[in-house]
């Protein structure tokens, strides 16, 4: 479990999902994952050939940090969304920030790579000797400035500095063994704003250590991106740095914990306009005897999809089994582009005659989307057979 200290730190270094909607993502994606079983299980059964390559994306992961490649073909190699527009992430200019630490040295950190297209917005940047960890044993004066806290078993990330010594404070923790540790980091803080002041709201992250000691992350952020910025040529992005240092002790009975935070600077970067801007999509279908037109904003890496139809969704869209709870049920999608790839959804907002979708894109702008729409439940296995798509072109 997260202690709290690197709840708060990872509230400035990792972002979630939306958590609001958090338990509707996971129904949908639940529901996408169903009903795509069987075909996943013929296309996707994993041979050992493609275990052993599987690994070596790992180990590649590391040499092209190490060789200095675009962090999107680093990230690539995982989500190939981001491998796809690696060419048009370079950036117009950079302002790296380089700190000196009495404890982790020399670290510098810069905005590696971004890609903008009006609709949507993905950063890469890369901290170098982002963190270090030692055990610690407070002295009496600083245990009594600590906070008493529940159980703070930490989580550690491959790659991390200090693994070893927080993982020998957990197994020993657990043991019932008095101990501790103090951890320093350097991390981003998890607000991106334009030079002029735009906050532009985060959707989600994935980072990672390499084994030298970097800390890596690609950040998305919320589609579409807020209007002020969308017309723009290029945005010129900011993003805060923090220094932390993180005290947890375990007494054998109570547990301890300090965290102290300052401002350590601001990374900040240039990035242009993607030449392969969003596009608008749009066409019109009958489901169920109700006419139902569907538009979309469509660019490389997401869409937003908005369904109208002229009768109430639940009227012709297959009603779940009786006694099924209403919140147990909800609109969904399956939408594929003229590749047959799916496009799969991130955010619903549903009302009584149209529905609107996140979807999360494939790196390539199609030329059409394909949109079976239907209505899920919990534990339920829609039958998608006779469902009729709506076509949607440019």
């Amino acid at each position: 479990m997260w202690n709290e200290a690197r709840i708060r730190e990872g509230l400035e270094r990792r972002l979630s999902g939306l958590g609001a909607s958090a338990e509707r993502r996971a129904r949908i994606r639940d529901a996408v994952a169903t009903c795509q079983k069987e075909e996943r299980m013929m296309k996707r059964k994993l041979s050992m050939a493609l275990v052993a390559a599987l690994a070596l994306v790992a180990i590649a992961a590391a040499v092209a940090v190490a060789e200095g490649l675009n962090l999107f073909q680093l990230f690539g190699q995982r989500d190939e969304r981001y491998a796809k527009v690696a060419q048009e992430a370079a950036l117009e200019t950079v302002q790296p920030v380089q700190v000196e630490d009495e404890r982790l040295g020399e670290v510098q950190a810069a905005i590696d790579g971004a890609y903008f297209d009006g609709l949507t917005l993905s950063v890469a940047f890369r901290i170098d000797n982002a963190a270090g960890c030692e055990a610690y044993t407070p002295t009496a004066e600083e245990l009594d400035g600590m906070e008493r806290t529940d159980a703070m078993f930490a989580a550690v990330m491959q790659d991390e500095p200090g693994a070893e010594v927080i993982t020998a404070f957990n197994e020993a923790a657990a043991a019932g063994q008095p101990g501790g540790y103090r951890r320093y980091s350097l991390s981003a803080g998890d607000q991106t704003r334009t030079d002029d002041g735009i906050d532009i709201p985060p959707s989600q992250a994935d980072g990672r250590y390499t084994a030298d000691g970097a800390y890596c992350e690609m950040r998305d952020f919320a589609t579409p991106l807020p209007e002020a910025i969308r017309d723009r040529e290029s945005l010129t992005l900011c993003i805060p740095l923090y220094r932390f240092e993180t005290t947890v002790y375990f007494d054998g009975a109570s547990w301890y914990m300090r965290t102290e935070r300052e401002d350590a600077g601001v990374v900040t970067a240039e990035v242009g306009r993607a030449q392969a801007q969003a596009q608008r999509m749009s066409g019109q279908a009958r489901i169920g005897g109700a006419t139902c037109t569907a538009e979309a904003e469509v660019s490389a890496m997401s869409a937003v999809l908005t369904v109208r139809s002229d009768m109430p969704l639940d009227n012709f869209l297959a009603a779940p089994p009786e006694g099924t709870a209403p919140a147990d049920c909800w609109v969904t999608a399956d939408v594929y582009d003229d590749d047959g790839a799916m496009w799969r959804v991130q955010e619903v907002n549903a009302e009584a005659t149209q529905v609107t979708f996140t979807l999360e894109g494939t790196g390539s702008l199609p030329d059409a989307l394909k949109v079976y729409l239907y209505a899920a439940w919990e534990g339920g296995e829609p039958d998608l057979s006779g469902v009729e798509p709506i076509e949607l072109t440019r």
